[in-house]
């Protein structure tokens, strides 16, 4: 998940792509699209397993979940999944190594803050 979601989002960083080189425009648009067919793939196995078998996660949730009384219809899953991971993955990740280069950048502010929350 953590290495689609890079891919993702670090389609023309040529640290996080798949080939590991800057790619066009239109290559970087392929890219993702691969990457979402990547992500539907492995989600779409996943709720498949979660309907027949519901467990107490969020997957079973999304999976078995019923929108105006109708099953989820499986692009909103997939999208409802993507997003999940996304939020899980790039933005906890980002906001962490954010807050540790600020910390390293900023002693004394991490000093003031250490020194206020005992």
């Amino acid at each position: 998940m953590l290495r689609l979601t890079q891919e993702y989002f670090g389609n023309n960083d040529a640290e996080l792509n798949r080939g590991k080189a800057a790619m066009t425009p239109l290559e970087a648009e392929q890219a993702v699209t691969k990457v979402v067919s990547e992500f539907n793939d492995y989600f779409r196995k996943v709720s498949e397993d979660r309907r027949r078998h519901p467990t107490d996660d969020l997957a079973s949730v999304i999976a078995n979940s019923k929108i105006d009384g109708e099953p989820i219809a499986d692009i909103d899953a997939m999208a409802t999944y993507i997003t999940v991971a996304f939020a899980g993955h790039d933005t906890t990740s980002s906001s962490v190594a954010g807050a540790i280069w600020h910390s390293a950048s900023f002693p004394t502010n991490l000093r003031a803050y250490v020194q206020t929350a005992r």
